[in-house]
């Protein structure tokens, strides 16, 4: 940090300022919706072992980034078992792992 940024701090605080948050700047807004969240749930729905290529493929407008983030953020959808372990996890085991995604 530079001792310019620690200056301008100091001023701003100094002036009244009582937080340390960044104000809300106008900027580029988000490609994410609740429709595209929608419409890529409905996507994995259909297909229960999806990959981030397939769901591209699906949706080429839209970057791998931001299905990625939709995907793992959004609807909280995570790989809880590895791809080697599945084969030894029993089927009762399976059906709970399952009902979490």
């Amino acid at each position: 940090m530079t001792d310019g940024m620690i200056r301008k701090w100091v001023r701003q605080f100094n002036d009244g300022r009582t937080n340390v948050h960044d104000k809300a700047r106008c900027g580029r807004p988000s490609v994410v919706n609740d429709g595209l969240v929608a419409k890529v749930n409905e996507k994995i729905r259909e297909n229960r072992r999806f990959t981030l290529r397939m769901l591209f493929d699906e949706f080429p407008q839209i970057s791998k980034t931001v299905l990625h983030e939709i995907v793992t953020n959004r609807l909280i959808i995570a790989n809880c078992v590895p791809v080697g372990f599945r084969k030894c996890l029993q089927m009762s085991t399976k059906r709970s792992v399952l009902a979490v995604l």
